[in-house]
């Protein structure tokens, strides 16, 4: 794992972290509950669910998908001030897009990381892997739900999403998710035995196995 502005997550080190995706497990959790948990952390469009948009995250991360120039996004960050994270991206490389992101990180808390394990669960694995490499000792998290649920088209931040990553669709949404978790929580155990982490899902498909 490697990120910038190291010495601004020495904050997180022995501390609970909070993870919130988008999947629809998240619309069943009761989000005073973030209360409870030294930092919570979340992704991409979380602003747009209304009540995680009055929660204070110490961390967010954003990818090509996010506007970056949405005023609500623009008004959290300015409220509640987080760390801003971006992943590398082809996207990035594009002349345009760096100087959108140049303009959009003046005056913002913003770094850049990379985890070990890529995979096409999106970016709340990512962030799992990120909390644990900074010596978090508990990392909890919710909406990490699988690429399958797309399906139903129910999503904790977006209403109605439907678009899955290359080369995966709804007939194999199921057995990619599977076969990514379960590499990723062998690399975690391995690599982080020293943290413990919890799925606070009341579905388990790709977690318990490895949790429990």
């Amino acid at each position: 794992v490697c990120f910038s502005k190291q010495s601004q997550f020495k904050k997180f080190k022995k501390k609970t972290i909070l993870i919130i995706g988008g999947g629809p497990s998240t619309l069943k959790f009761d989000l005073s509950n973030c209360e409870q948990y030294d930092h919570v952390w979340t992704m991409n469009h979380f602003f747009k669910n209304p009540d995680l948009a009055n929660v204070p995250c110490s961390l967010i991360s954003l990818s090509p998908e996010n506007n970056l120039s949405d005023s609500d996004l623009n008004e959290y960050i300015k409220n509640h001030k987080p760390l801003v994270g971006f992943e590398p991206r082809a996207r990035w490389h594009i002349p345009m897009n760096i100087a959108e992101v140049r303009h959009f990180s003046k005056e913002k808390n913003c770094f850049a990381f990379m985890t070990y394990f890529g995979g096409k669960n999106g970016i709340g694995p990512r962030l799992v892997n990120l909390a644990a490499e900074v010596g978090a000792s508990e990392v909890h998290f919710i909406g990490l739900d699988g690429l399958h649920k797309i399906e139903d088209k129910v999503h904790a931040f977006e209403k109605g999403k439907t678009n899955l990553p290359s080369g995966v669709d709804y007939k194999n949404a199921y057995i990619v998710s599977k076969t990514h978790y379960d590499l990723f929580w062998q690399r975690m155990l391995e690599a982080y035995p020293n943290t413990k982490f919890v799925s606070l899902q009341e579905e388990n498909h790709f977690h318990d196995t490895h949790l429990k």
